[in-house]
């Protein structure tokens, strides 16, 4: 089977939007800027002659054939799902969209035998992330996952650029979505005769733009949202639930980490059989050192929320789409192939190797784990890029091994081209380079400094005194998002993504949205009584959630540049 796509490309148009057109997946998260160069096609002219150009700066005088990569396939760990210790409105009615209309067996999901034949209807989970697109079936023998790099990120890897773009692109990036979910769906159960129903938890931005609502608002102050409810609508004929929102930037997706992290007894109590009132000891003992609780939501955006019942503040930083493997210039998403995890082979101390030696043999001196693969990778492995988390370790092995100073510069040798890590299918050396490092730079910044500012507004505290008050008051701080798996807590610490007072407190949880959502796939969410005592509680979650605006915070500046250091 190729490993490449071609397509032919009208003239006096950019080729980006002939490949927009023809729906295919492809990266472009500076969305069109010309700033990342992820979008290079190789243009196959008469001659047979090939002429690598950019997507998105390229507008052919006539029409041509272009050649590109197949999309690299998502792999996803099952134990991804969660990992933790044992943790009517009339404004609500939903207005039809175009999903409303869409045919599901018009849309590439052909009549086949499921696995579970027998079975009449199936209850699908959907996390729909600014980066990945992730769903969860329940079968007798556990979860079926399925997982896909979200399609919208041809027009920008991030929520900004994804708004800005709605413009003129309103019913196209509903597709992407649309189609995600709908491919999803076929890999999970391939029965579109049978009863579907899905439900679907998202960030705010995410939620506008599978609902085509007008998103806009989104982007500039004071970020008012269109819709922030609980939405009830149809997917290609599918009955779908969709979670509501806490605010503007605080989706759907941490309201179903609330949910997985049980930090909130009225919702805890609205799950349980019986009257609202009943809580149970399996309930309340949950809640029995009534201490608060921390969710940090680690991608394209850095979602927090601290406190626990009833008492709630919550925040949102820009971190930037490089903990996803964004913008960086062998950044990748978590797809086969790419570095999670760098270490130094023992006995190797890194700022005394030859650089030329360091260069020519990466695999030499490193021990790399990529996604995907059970074993160490070595010369015969193909690196497809870096990831999010692949990216923080290299970061933490740099400062270790003191290749970066303080201010996080690479010392002379590996100024020039970065820090290596091993080679492409092209042979090409991957390296973490020194723009990335700025780049993630920023997002580890912004992150600490939004959860240092939370924690002091949450409690009326000063800094200098934060550190005793949360060994007083909080009791978990849970680390969620694709992060939030596959990153060690050893390079949280020394990279200083996390306050170092919090270390001990952390426990990763990976995708807390989806393992929300999991959680109502056993509930009977047909039952309107029980929905709507769930859809109560999840309101009462967002009524007494205070938001914190890091932009309008004056001391969020100041904590931003301080937290830029090693």
């Amino acid at each position: 089977m190729s490993a490449f796509i071609e397509l032919k490309c009208s003239a006096n148009k950019r080729i980006i939007d002939s490949i927009r057109e023809a729906n295919i997946s492809f990266d472009a998260p500076c969305a069109g800027k010309g700033t990342c160069g992820k979008c290079l096609v190789d243009i196959i002219n008469d001659d047979g002659s090939i002429d690598r150009v950019k997507a998105c700066q390229t507008i052919p005088d006539k029409d041509l054939l272009i050649r590109l990569s197949k999309a690299n396939e998502m792999v996803f760990d099952q134990a991804n799902l969660l990992v933790q210790e044992s943790i009517d409105r009339k404004d609500n009615e939903i207005k039809q969209v175009d999903i409303k209309q869409v045919d599901i067996k018009s849309s590439g999901i052909n009549k086949a035998e499921n696995m579970a034949s027998n079975r009449k209807s199936f209850k699908i989970a959907i996390d729909i992330g600014t980066t990945t697109v992730v769903a969860a079936l329940r079968t007798s023998n556990g979860l079926k996952m399925a997982s896909r790099l979200n399609s919208q990120r041809i027009y920008g890897a991030d929520v900004v650029s994804r708004i800005k773009a709605q413009a003129s692109h309103r019913l196209e990036l509903q597709k992407c979505l649309i189609d995600d979910i709908l491919s999803l769906v076929h890999e999970l159960c391939q029965a579109p005769e049978k009863d579907i129903s899905l439900l679907i938890a998202a960030n705010t931005t995410m939620i506008h733009l599978l609902m085509a609502y007008p998103a806009e608002g989104l982007a500039v102050y004071p970020f008012k949202a269109h819709n922030l409810d609980l939405i009830q609508t149809e997917i290609a004929g599918m009955k779908t639930l969709i979670m509501p929102s806490i605010s503007t930037y605080i989706g759907g997706d941490i309201m179903s980490g609330v949910l997985a992290c049980h930090m909130d007894m009225g919702l805890e109590a609205a799950l349980k059989t019986g009257s609202e009132s009943a809580l149970d000891s399996e309930v309340t003992s949950l809640f029995k050192n009534n201490k608060d609780k921390l969710l940090i939501d680690l991608g394209t955006n850095g979602e927090m929320l601290i406190g626990h019942h009833k008492t709630y503040m919550s925040a949102s930083t820009a971190a930037g789409p490089a903990l996803e493997g964004g913008n960086l210039s062998h950044g990748i998403g978590g797809v086969k192939g790419a570095v999670r995890k760098v270490r130094a082979k023992i006995g190797f101390r890194l700022d005394r190797v030859n650089p030329y030696e360091f260069y020519a043999n990466p695999y030499q001196f490193l021990d790399i784990d990529l996604i995907g693969l059970d074993k160490k990778a070595d010369m015969d492995d193909e690196i497809s890029g870096i990831s999010g988390p692949g990216a923080i370790s290299i970061l933490a092995l740099a400062v270790k091994h003191k290749l970066i100073d303080k201010n996080g510069t690479l010392i002379e040798a590996y100024f020039e081209k970065g820090i290596p890590v091993g080679f492409d299918k092209n042979h090409e050396l991957i390296c973490l380079t020194q723009d990335d490092i700025r780049q993630i730079q920023m997002a580890k910044a912004a992150i600490c400094a939004g959860i240092t500012c939370l924690i002091k507004e949450f409690y009326k505290s000063e800094f200098s005194n934060l550190e005793t008050c949360l060994n007083e008051n909080l009791d978990k701080v849970y680390i969620a998002g694709g992060l939030g798996f596959n990153i060690e807590l050893d390079d949280l610490k020394i990279s200083k993504m996390i306050p170092p007072y919090l270390i001990d407190k952390i426990s990763l949880v990976g995708n807390s949205s989806l393992s929300g959502l999991s959680i109502l796939l056993d509930c009977d969410t047909d039952d309107l009584e029980f929905m709507d005592r769930v859809k109560n509680a999840m309101y009462q979650v967002r009524e007494t959630c205070h938001e914190l605006v890091l932009s309008l915070d004056k001391d969020f500046e100041d904590k931003y540049i301080e937290c830029m250091n090693f």
